[in-house]
């Protein structure tokens, strides 16, 4: 998808990875029926999933075309524009100065188009897709008036000629059967943690199928709601001292999470990313270190998938 954007203001910028944090929400609609998560969280599912999944390498390069420059750690919320401290804000800033016209590029992030296998025909497809409001993806100064504003958009689909034995193959497979698209679902769930609170305990937070890993992640509710001043991808650590999930009366981890981030040790819990999202031991960098982790990146990974590999086939399993 390519989108052509227009900034109504010089002393403001985009949030991060703006081809699809502009949009709060994504629905993806096959054959009159929803398949993606209606909710307003599609910016989220977003900007974890590319941090989570490919390394900083990979951002700087292929991701840049979508205007993703990674936000420098401690830094999320600088509404310096020129020279800042926030670096990724500065170079992003520099393709919409002066209200100038931005054309960005990047793939549609729902659950559907990360499926390895093509639709088949007479499959009606509809995207629709809602705007974020100006408070939540531009930066600046609180009380702006600045104005993003779209100015087209393109959507480029991937078509296949294939032999008319194989087409005839599929109307007799499908006489008998409906055709099955394996998917990887990623939901976004928010919860509220009223102020100054010292103990928070969320109950029921899945009921029925249990997914393969969980990350959780802490931002400020205000930035959440949109505003300029405040980076809705600021992931606090809020000073957790103690973290843990229960699985059907089990706790996971067994050794709870502890760390003292005032005093920099939460060495344990960034280690825990990569062993809980099969990345351990194996070359497959994230684009956050330790040290981003303490300041703006803080996410705690827990994996819930009987086999360490989320990757492997494993049975849907059950439980809360």
């Amino acid at each position: 998808m390519t989108e052509l954007l227009w900034l109504m203001g010089a002393a403001t910028a985009l949030i991060n990875c703006p081809i699809n944090t502009i949009f709060s929400q994504c629905d993806v609609i096959l054959c009159d029926r929803l398949i993606s998560q209606s909710s307003a969280t599609h910016p989220y599912c977003e900007i974890n999933e590319t941090l989570l999944n490919f390394s900083e390498a990979g951002l700087k390069s292929q991701f840049s075309a979508g205007l993703f420059f990674k936000d420098m750690a401690g830094a999320h919320d600088s509404i310096v524009i020129n020279n800042g401290p926030n670096t990724g804000l500065n170079q992003q800033a520099i393709f919409t100065k002066n209200s100038r016209e931005v054309d960005l590029i990047g793939p549609l992030h729902s659950n559907i188009f990360f499926c390895k296998r093509l639709l088949l025909n007479s499959v009606d497809l509809r995207i629709k897709l809602t705007r974020a409001s100006d408070a939540f993806c531009l930066m600046g100064v609180r009380d702006s008036t600045y104005k993003l504003k779209l100015l087209g958009a393109s959507l480029f689909v991937k078509k296949v000629n294939i032999s008319p034995a194989v087409r005839l193959g599929h109307e007799s497979a499908l006489l008998k059967a409906n055709a099955m698209y394996p998917l990887s679902r990623v939901t976004v769930k928010t919860y509220s943690i009223p102020q100054n609170s010292r103990i928070c305990n969320l109950e029921n937070l899945f009921l029925g199928a249990i997914p393969k890993y969980i990350v959780l992640g802490l931002v400020d509710h205000e930035a959440y709601t949109g505003r300029r001043d405040l980076s809705p991808f600021n992931f606090r650590h809020m000073n957790v001292e103690y973290l843990a999930l229960s699985r059907d009366g089990k706790q996971i981890p067994s050794k709870a999470f502890q760390p003292t981030f005032y005093q920099g040790t939460s060495v344990r819990e960034f280690y825990n990313l990569f062993t809980a999202t099969s990345g351990h031991l194996k070359d497959l960098p994230l684009a956050i270190n330790r040290i981003d982790y303490q300041q703006g990146y803080t996410m705690f990974a827990f994996n819930l998938n009987s086999a360490e590999d989320v990757e492997a086939l494993s049975p849907v399993a059950n439980g809360n």
